[in-house]
């Protein structure tokens, strides 16, 4: 079982590994971005394997950002100047 789990974090960060190097190739700003989706009880596995290949994560928990849209702003604007 640990070898499977260690063979698929190395899969990963080889695949990461590979994908940031084909974009670079075309232009080397770009960054790869992993999502939030891991195997259960993988989380932490997961996010070594991505940085390790190069790549950086979009949101690893939703406690790390904060997003706003702009129905948000329209929200928050009304409930400051007391229009619904």
């Amino acid at each position: 079982m640990i070898q499977n789990v260690l063979e698929w974090c190395g899969g990963v960060a080889q695949y990461m590994a590979q994908m940031v190097a084909i974009a670079q190739a075309i232009n080397p700003q770009v960054q790869i971005a992993c999502t939030r989706k891991c195997i259960p009880g993988t989380k932490s596995l997961a996010i070594a394997a991505v940085v390790d290949g190069g790549g950086i994560l979009h949101r690893a928990g939703l406690a790390e950002s904060i997003l706003l849209f702009a129905n948000h702003r329209h929200f928050f604007q009304n409930r400051i100047t007391g229009r619904e």
